[in-house]
């Protein structure tokens, strides 16, 4: 696994280093790091990938405290039109551990892929942006690490330039959630908010507020502050590197989570 992903981050860098910027072409606009989506959408014709080398979480609860690891989760975007983009995601491999209170167990396996799209609303204009991102998960991941259940949502990416080179993104989203039960499904949503700011011409730093809550249900808050680097070489104009670390807010929201991921466009 190891010598896998350093073979594709070495063809990602020099492939980065060999390309240049076509006639025309729009900013390199990432999907990662962090929860809020970017309204910028691919330019049609092009592909950009996206993978997170590494994505582990860390949390305990009543005694037991539980990891969950994934390595080289990527998600695609393919640029359709000027103005929209497919979406395609999978975790090609999930580990989840459990141990303490009489618990000690380990489970892994593929994860879900997910498939969307996204239809900028405001033509990749420098200035404000606005998005509509509908997306549907399919339960491609074993029992023991997934709900087996097709899902669903809608987020809508709104970026905002601020003054003094900040920028500021939001991300609400609505999903449709299969219940605990087994059967049927809920309401469910979230909002990611958050401000980057380019400490360097390479350099940008970005913090994040992140909420999300069932409608239905009575289940708890979930909240967490998240902070990201995100460094983009001077040879590789569409080349990204980036890392991000996580920390729970409410009892219910994971204690802390930690990732490092690359993006390049083709």
């Amino acid at each position: 696994m190891r010598l896998a992903f350093a073979a594709a981050l070495s063809v990602l860098v020099v492939a980065g280093a060999a390309s240049a910027a076509e006639p025309g072409e729009r900013p390199f606009c990432p999907a990662r790091p962090g929860k809020a989506s970017p309204a910028c959408t691919v330019d049609a014709g092009r592909v950009q990938l996206e993978i997170d080398a590494f994505d582990e979480t860390f949390d305990k609860a009543g005694g037991v405290k539980t990891t969950d690891l994934t390595l080289g989760a990527s998600q695609l975007r393919i640029g359709l039109t000027a103005d929209a983009e497919l979406q395609l995601a999978w975790t090609p491999y999930e580990r989840q551990t459990a141990h303490g209170a009489g618990i000690d167990g380990a489970v892994s396996g593929v994860g879900d892929a997910v498939a969307g799209l996204k239809f900028n609303l405001t033509g990749n204009s420098d200035g404000f942006g606005a998005a509509l991102q509908p997306f549907v998960k399919l339960p491609t991941a074993p029992r023991t690490i997934g709900d087996g259940k097709v899902e669903g949502g809608l987020t809508a990416p709104l970026s905002i330039p601020l003054a003094g080179g900040w920028s500021l993104g939001l991300s609400p989203e609505v999903d449709v959630s299969a219940n605990e039960s087994g059967s049927g499904y809920h309401a469910a949503g979230s909002l990611a908010t958050g401000v980057s700011h380019a400490l360097t011409p390479e350099l940008s730093f970005g913090a994040e507020l992140w909420v999300a809550q069932d409608f239905v249900s009575r289940s708890p808050t979930q909240a967490s502050a998240d902070l990201m680097l995100a460094w983009t070489p001077g040879f590789a104009h569409d080349l990204q590197f980036d890392v991000g670390v996580n920390l729970g807010l409410t009892p219910a929201a994971a204690g802390a989570q930690a990732y490092a991921g690359i993006a390049k466009r083709f």
